[in-house]
Order: structure tokens, then C-alpha cells, then sequence
């Protein structure tokens, strides 16, 4: 509960420093935040090291253009499932000290006063968050320390062409990456398998039929979720994958 008047580092969700005073960590997640779009006095905040507003309904306003490179210090950023749409601004292709990144549409639902007929199943991708400029290679180019990678519902297509050199490129310890309803076409490169770190994969609902499966995925040694449901991959599996 936020008092006015009180000190906001005794406000729930509030995380402060015990040495500066500075708010460190607003985690916020699922608590029913209703708003017009992200308050750019947030930007203020520039000892932030996490930002969670995951699971709220900003009322499909649209990111603010910049703002997110003020906040330098930020490893985790979370604002999955909150109604935002449009651009993915460049500002957060510049946390260079981000961990885990989840910009997540899927599965976003709305207050129940709100617009009748909203769906909170499949994302129209064209009318929530994509990446067109920048694009996928611009927005993770300078987060080498990435181990986390949500983007599900999020609109890749005009990546299509550099999303899997991008990730093979700048992401080398990633752990996770979900990649679900994202608009991706094939081939499937395979400089992904310089990945050695990477634990979970989801490319569900991607792809077309030039994307091939059996010489790729038999060199994530270390992973222990694959899913590519509805992905119209094509040909064999490698036995080694099994």
C-alpha cells in the first residue's frame, strides 16, 4: 500500500539502499497497476537495479520513446503482460548491466471494466510490441550479460533476417530464450549452437518450412526444455536429440 506522506521506502514493493537511501528495486508485479502509459518521472529513478510492472494494465499505450538509458544500473527488467504496444525503444538496448529481459505480450490481461472483447490468449502481434527500428540484432548488440530473454508475442518479422546471427553474436552466456509467436521465418543458423550456456528454448509457433531442425538443435548439450509446437519445421530429428 503507497501513503502519501510516508517514507516510500516502507511502501510495499519499494526495495531501498541501507546505505544511500536510493530506490533500488521496484517490484511491483501483479498488483493491479492501472494506467495511461509508463510515467517518464520513473526515469528518475536512476539507482534502479530492477524494475518488475509485469502482470498490471497500462492500457495499450505505447513505451516511452526514451527514458530506459537514464536507468544504466538495471539488471532485471520486467514489464510482461502489462497491455503496452508498439516500438521496443532503443533506450533498452543500452542497460549493458541487464540480466534478464522480459518484454513478454503473451497471456496480458486486462482489468474486467475494460474494453469488451479483449483477448488474453493469442497476441495480435500488429497491434502490441515489435521491433522494426531498432531491430533484434540493434536491441541486444550491447546486452552481453543477457542470461534471460522473454519476448514472447513480440514481433520479429523485419529481424528476420539477423535475429539468430544477433543472438550468436552479442549473447553468449544466455540461459534462457523464448522466442514464442514472434514472427520468425527460417533457416534456423547455425551459429546458434555457439550457445553453450543455453538451458531452455521456446520457438513455439515460428517458422516456415525452410527452417530445418536435425543438424541444429543436437548441439545444445545442456538443455533440458525444448518446445517448437506449431512450428512448421522441416525433416528429421538427430537420434542424439532423443
Amino acid at each position: 500500500m503507497m501513503t502519501d506522506g510516508t517514507d516510500c521506502c516502507l511502501w510495499e514493493g519499494v526495495v531501498c539502499s541501507n546505505s544511500s537511501g536510493h530506490v533500488t528495486a521496484l517490484e511491483l508485479g501483479g498488483r493491479g497497476l492501472y494506467g495511461t502509459g509508463l510515467d517518464p518521472a520513473i526515469f528518475n529513478l536512476t539507482s534502479l537495479q530492477r524494475l518488475d510492472l509485469s502482470m498490471n494494465y497500462f492500457c495499450q499505450h505505447s513505451l516511452p520513446a526514451s527514458g530506459f538509458e537514464r536507468l544504466s544500473l538495471l539488471t532485471h527488467l520486467n514489464l510482461s503482460k502489462s497491455g503496452f504496444q508498439g516500438q521496443i525503444p532503443i533506450g533498452i538496448g543500452k542497460l549493458a548491466n541487464l540480466i534478464s529481459l522480459d518484454l513478454s505480450v503473451l497471456g496480458c490481461a486486462a482489468p474486467e471494466d475494460s474494453l469488451d472483447g479483449y483477448d488474453n490468449s493469442i497476441p495480435d502481434v500488429t497491434s502490441w510490441l515489435w521491433l522494426q527500428e531498432p531491430n533484434f540484432q540493434n536491441l541486444v548488440g550491447n546486452l552481453n550479460n543477457l542470461r534471460e530473454v522473454y519476448l514472447d508475442g513480440v514481433d520479429m518479422s523485419s529481424s528476420a533476417d539477423d535475429w539468430c546471427d544477433g543472438l550468436a553474436k552479442s549473447l553468449p552466456n544466455l540461459r534462457i530464450l523464448s522466442l514464442s509467436y514472434c514472427n520468425l521465418v527460417g533457416p534456423i543458423c547455425s551459429s546458434l549452437s555457439t550457445l553453450h550456456s543455453i538451458t531452455v528454448i521456446n520457438f513455439d509457433h515460428n517458422f516456415d518450412t525452410s527452417a530445418t531442425p536435425q543438424e541444429f538443435f543436437m548441439d545444445f548439450l545442456h538443455s533440458s526444455v525444448l518446445q517448437l509446437a506449431w512450428s512448421y519445421l522441416q525433416g528429421w530429428f538427430s537420434s542424439r536429440i532423443l
